[in-house]
């Protein structure tokens, strides 16, 4: 009677073991392939990447503040990064120049740093008083700078101040 419960038993631990071996060998092969796994740090490191663009633009362009230029806000809109930038002009007359002054050096080191930056949209407000007397922005200017752009202008003979002369779409509001 030992032999038959021995051999029962035998049976029963070599059949958990074949289990035991199963289990363990389907836990290696799907730590092997795992793409799902390889998926989510690729997402994470794109979305880190673009934050770190985002933060870089920031820091070039500077943040608006109540007597400052800089920048309100950064989108993100497929390969086009759109900002929207507060401006405070000196004189609303030479609006232009003033702007070109301000971002050009900006435009060039965001370019001359970050080479996978493609289109900048840029969105300009400048302040207004309303007729309650209060200060407010408004949309003033909008234009559009590419990498080709950037890399075909001469910039060692361009003024600052002639910057968005050669900007594509600029765009004036009323």
């Amino acid at each position: 009677m030992k032999t038959q419960s021995t051999r029962h038993l035998w049976k029963l631990g070599l059949g958990l073991a074949v289990i035991a071996l199963a289990g363990l060998l389907m836990a290696c092969k799907s730590k092997k392939a795992g793409p799902m796994e390889k998926a989510a740090p690729a997402a994470e490191m794109q979305t880190a990447g673009a934050s770190e663009q985002m933060a870089g633009l920031r820091s070039i362009l500077g943040e608006a503040k109540e007597d400052y230029p800089g920048v309100q806000d950064i989108e993100q809109e497929g390969q086009d990064v759109l900002i929207y930038y507060r401006f405070i002009p000196k004189d609303t007359n030479a609006l232009q120049e003033e702007l070109g002054e301000d971002l050009g050096p900006k435009i060039r080191k965001i370019y001359g740093t970050d080479k996978a930056l493609n289109v900048l949209r840029f969105d300009v407000s400048i302040p207004f008083t309303e007729e309650t007397g209060t200060t407010g922005f408004k949309r003033q200017l909008s234009f559009t700078m590419t990498r080709k752009i950037f890399d075909e202008t001469d910039w060692s003979g361009l003024l600052d101040r002639d910057f968005l002369k050669v900007v594509q779409d600029l765009k004036a509001e009323g």
